[in-house]
């Protein structure tokens, strides 16, 4: 049975940023849970104590407030020490997370795919394995057979210890050959010379629905059943999703919906992400969807580019869309270049995205003329899977075709091409 009555507890000391908010949205991380708020518990300090991270007075405050409400769970809102761990659970005799736990909870329910099933299940190994202690009030000496596992005497804990220890060995091997896999699709992907486009943002501000809206728009659409499931629920999807968008000028991209970031997005999620983030490294263009409504917009979009700026080694190009505008108007004065604001739901602004989108490619196509004789019909296929066939002009033994070809397959027509139209470099720029 899943609990699902909860109290939050914050500690504001005079560095506090934002430390409203910050609860707020651990609030809005439980109910992501599963979890009901009952009450918000708040002390005031300089700095977490080391027994309990609250006062020991405190402590005895919150353990009335669960008897009062019949709490499951008391949430920390910042990360808690083995030993805060120890002595609250056993001085409150209550399920204790921190706001990691929780995060790691909220995966661990939305991981669907093997990869993203393998990284949360890293993640969360590596964080118990140092809060161990917190799990064991009795440290009683087990009384193995010989021959089992440890051996006579073993303690619970170091049985525990080399579990986990074992677990992240095993899942560390799985995922380095699922990485491997990967990595071979994003090969392929660069040899074809398919511009990729990385959607980031903080979580639940659209990015899954606009890049199903941009798959919407596209012009070879093929399912309905690949459309990418948007929820609103922070982390509504772990699993990054790919989906080949063709712009109604016909040139091709392949748009990357990502995990979605947290204001102290804890550093083991994103180690253990971290071959699901290369999508993000290796992209030609990272798109900011910003969930302009939300009065933190802009605290959100610093935690996210901050967050970029650890993963992506050279600076990429850049587009932020506002989105939202439906309910929040469109956004003025912002100190970014490339802006579109939009509305995913309600399908609002999606040209001029796909015409900034398209101008970020303009250095991978060329316009080129093309002489296909009648003999070789299987030409002019070629020609229409490849490029975007402008004007055709019908002669007595060849057709002259006006093509916009992404320069990486210009060799295939090289014989064919019309040499006086193109300078001789731009064959084999790509």
């Amino acid at each position: 049975m899943i609990e699902n009555k909860a109290i939050l507890i914050g500690l504001e000391t005079p560095t506090s940023e934002y430390f409203k908010e910050s609860l707020e949205e651990l609030a809005t991380l439980a109910f992501s849970a599963g979890y009901e708020t009952k009450a918000t518990f708040i002390q005031k300090g300089a700095k977490p104590t080391p027994n309990f991270y609250i006062g020991s007075g405190k402590v005895i405050e919150l353990k009335q407030l669960i008897g009062e409400h019949l709490a499951d769970v008391v949430i920390f809102d910042n990360e808690l020490s083995p030993v805060h761990f120890r002595n609250l659970e056993t001085a409150l005799d209550i399920k204790v997370l921190d706001r990691t736990m929780l995060i790691l909870e909220i995966f661990e329910r939305r991981a669907h795919s093997p990869v993203a099933k393998l990284q949360v299940s890293l993640a969360r190994d590596q964080y118990m394995l140092p809060r161990l202690i917190g799990r064991y009030r009795e440290l009683s000496r087990q009384r193995g057979a010989t021959g089992t596992i440890g051996g006579p005497g073993e303690q619970k804990l170091e049985l525990e210890r080399r579990r986990l220890h074992a677990n992240i060995i095993r899942d560390r091997k799985a995922l380095a050959k699922l990485v491997t896999q990967r990595s071979t699709q994003r090969k392929k992907r660069q040899e074809a010379g398919m511009f990729t486009v990385a959607i980031v943002g903080y979580t639940n501000s659209g990015k899954s629905t606009l890049l199903n809206r941009l798959y919407t728009h596209s012009i070879e659409n093929t399912s309905s059943s690949k459309q990418v499931l948007a929820q609103d629920l922070l982390f509504s999807s772990l699993d990054t999703a790919a989906r080949l968008i063709v712009l109604p000028n016909h040139r091709r991209f392949i748009a990357i919906d990502t995990i979605g970031f947290i204001r102290n997005m804890p550093p083991h999620l994103v180690a253990a992400f971290r071959s699901t983030l290369e999508e993000i490294e290796l992209c030609d263009l990272i798109v900011y969807v910003v969930d302009y409504a939300n009065p933190e917009y802009m605290r959100q979009l610093e935690n996210v580019e901050e967050t970029i700026e650890a993963i992506v080694k050279e600076p990429k190009p850049e587009l932020y869309v506002f989105n939202k505008v439906d309910v929040a108007g469109y956004p003025d004065d912002l100190p970014f270049e490339n802006i579109v604001s939009v509305s995913a739901l309600k399908d609002i602004g999606f040209q001029p995205l796909e015409e900034k989108i398209s101008r970020f490619m303009d250095g991978r196509y060329i316009e080129a003329v093309v002489c296909i004789p009648y003999t070789e019909p299987d030409l002019y296929s070629s020609l229409q899977r490849d490029g975007h066939i402008l004007h055709v002009d019908y002669g007595a033994q060849l057709m002259t075709i006006d093509v916009e070809l992404p320069r990486i397959v210009l060799g295939k027509y090289q014989n064919y091409l019309a040499t006086t139209e193109i300078d001789e470099d731009q064959y084999h720029k790509s």
